[in-house]
């Protein structure tokens, strides 16, 4: 059984593992002022551009999800030929709306399947099954690395992998402090974090930064921290919660 697994570029993953396993990147792209940039998780292109590009510009600019578009070309030109199979991970719905992209494209596409099989003389049936992360961030890359050591034991289909990682997926609790670059009110107004005028208010008055929780239920803003010695506060809160948590069956993804 040829499985494919797809993803988009916010999945937290060193690009080692990715070209390891031949793992498939949906690009998404982000603008900031008068420069955009295609995320395709290729590192020199990535890192020349955060390289040239101002804190202040990333910290305001827009990050688009993978589109219809992208999904279906890669569907058609590549995808339906390589695979019997395909397994697409997409992030929390709260990060971006790569899943709704993908829903869309496979809806608009799936008459054709057959018939562009058939003219490759691909005999086996096609299958799509595609999965929400719940989470983000490094969270999603968890999700990824379960998927990949499922798919590394034996020959599965894409229902036999969707199966146990649905069952995984609502194990997985992540927590976010947001990075220097991020915190600022503006931003954290934004997805995936949504936070209301009043609390966006509370962190200019207060210089205290909050953290996050991602889980199946959402995105939770958990507490306030001072500034100062923020990232030990915050692993002493995260510690403290681990010597209070039963462990068994139970992920915790720190970002």
């Amino acid at each position: 059984m040829n499985v494919g697994i797809v993803i988009d570029a916010t999945c937290d993953l060193p690009s080692s593992i990715i070209e390891r396993y031949q793992v498939n990147v949906l690009p998404i792209h982000l603008e900031f002022k008068n420069i955009s940039f295609t995320d395709k998780r290729l590192p020199e292109q990535s890192n020349q551009f955060y390289k040239t590009t101002s804190n202040q510009d990333i910290s305001n600019g827009k990050i688009s999800p993978a589109t219809t578009e992208s999904f279906s070309t890669a569907l058609a030109e590549k995808w339906l030929y390589q695979f019997d199979n395909i397994l697409v991970i997409a992030p929390h719905r709260k990060i971006n709306a790569t899943l709704q992209s993908v829903r869309l494209s496979i809806l608009e596409m799936q008459s054709k399947f057959e018939q562009l099989r058939m003219q490759a003389n691909l005999k086996p049936a096609f299958k799509i099954r595609v999965i929400e992360s719940q989470s983000g961030f490094a969270g999603y890359g968890v999700v990824l690395y379960e998927a990949l050591q499922l798919a590394s034991e034996k020959a599965r289909s894409a229902d036999q992998l969707k199966q146990p990682l649905d069952q995984f997926i609502p194990r997985i609790e992540t927590y976010v402090l947001p990075g220097n670059a991020n915190i600022n009110p503006h931003l954290l107004g934004q997805p995936p974090f949504n936070l209301g005028w009043i609390d966006q208010k509370k962190i200019k008055l207060t210089k205290r930064i909050p953290f996050f929780k991602l889980d199946i239920d959402g995105v939770q803003q958990c507490k306030l921290l001072p500034i100062d010695n923020i990232e030990n506060n915050f692993l002493e809160i995260i510690y403290d919660k681990l010597t209070r948590t039963k462990l068994k069956n139970h992920l915790v993804n720190i970002s």
